[in-house]
């Protein structure tokens, strides 16, 4: 190799080092961007792996790194706010934050009334000659729906607008599951119903995609999901009662169980662990479709789970009995 080409190498690695160390530096911590935050104070900004940092004045710079930050901003009495935000070189990066007021828990006169859960029985019909699902309270006996097969020993689980019927065998072993659509007066067979025979109890969610459901031979609840066939173990312990069904296809939950929070695609996350709390009671929201636990508050005034509640028409209300007493909660 002459001396000419040998100078044209060396000189194109010193060029490549120095493009790979420039975009390495202008990637990595070492250069630094100012996120320019607006609101009312004071608040805090956790930049998540980067540290926490107090605002008393609007506005209020940040150093942060030139990457897309994942930031927790917390004001005392107002909702936890959660962005992701990408920071440019020689650029401004502003956030104008917009407070809300905290979900709080206040004492009412009265709750709405709670509806009760429909009962279910399985006759025969002698006209036809075969087994029909009907109301318990139907003095007319008019059926829902039919089955050419018999149902035996069956076992029934209730809800407002979906019904899920059990065929057992003489040792409780199940052979056969449908799912009832009573309004529509319809019925599906359950083909992969292993992960539901063990089943105790279950509530449907409210466009009956979903079943979330508790065993005999366990504390944990499971979520059964219709048209993947799949179940899936959540996270939270304890009771179906305190599951509540509304907007869609999530649920809200109450749950004594310690949690902390986690990040990810600029929302926060609920974790839940099975020690029981001594905060109080968590109340959050849980997104099938997301598998995802998202945290409403923790009340240091509901030291023991509410006995009854129930979601307004319009998903906007919470209203629940504990301790003798009555409570709404806005959310």
């Amino acid at each position: 190799m002459n001396k000419k080409i040998y100078r044209r190498v060396i000189y194109l690695v010193v060029i490549i080092l120095v493009i790979f160390f420039a975009f390495y530096l202008l990637k990595g911590n070492f250069f630094k961007g100012t996120l320019i935050l607006e609101g009312s104070t004071p608040f805090s900004v956790k930049v998540l792996r980067n540290g926490e940092f107090f605002c008393d004045s609007s506005p209020c710079e940040v150093e942060v790194p030139l990457e897309t930050v994942d930031l927790i901003i917390e004001k005392e009495g107002y909702q936890v706010i959660t962005e992701k935000m990408e920071i440019g070189f020689l650029r401004e990066n502003k956030l104008v934050v917009d407070f809300d007021a905290a979900v709080t828990i206040v004492p009412v006169e009265s709750i709405p009334k709670i509806e009760q859960t429909a009962k279910y029985q399985l006759v025969f019909d002698q006209l036809t000659n075969r087994q029909k699902l009907i109301l318990k309270d139907d003095s007319l006996k008019r059926a829902i729906v039919y089955f050419s097969k018999e149902i035996k020993n069956p076992k029934i689980i209730p809800g407002k607008d979906f019904v899920l019927v059990m065929s057992r065998n003489e040792k409780s072993a199940v052979e056969e599951v449908y799912k009832i659509e009573v309004n529509l007066n319809k019925k599906k067979v359950v083909k992969n119903f292993s992960a539901i025979k063990e089943l105790k109890n279950g509530k449907f969610s409210l466009e009956g995609n979903f079943l979330v459901f508790n065993k005999n031979d366990s504390d944990g609840i499971y979520l059964y999901n219709f048209n993947k066939q799949k179940v899936l173990p959540l996270s939270i312990r304890g009771d179906l009662a305190q599951i509540f069904w509304f907007d869609g296809e999530q649920f809200l939950f109450l749950t004594n169980q310690t949690s902390e929070l986690y990040f990810a695609e600029g929302k926060s996350y609920l974790k839940l662990k099975e020690e029981v709390s001594a905060d109080g009671t968590t109340i959050g929201i849980y997104h099938p479709t997301k598998d995802s636990y998202q945290q409403i508050g923790i009340f240091e005034e509901l030291k023991i789970l509410p006995s009854q509640a129930v979601v307004s028409s319009n998903g906007k209300y919470f209203y629940f009995q504990a301790e003798d007493k009555n409570f709404v909660l806005n959310f």
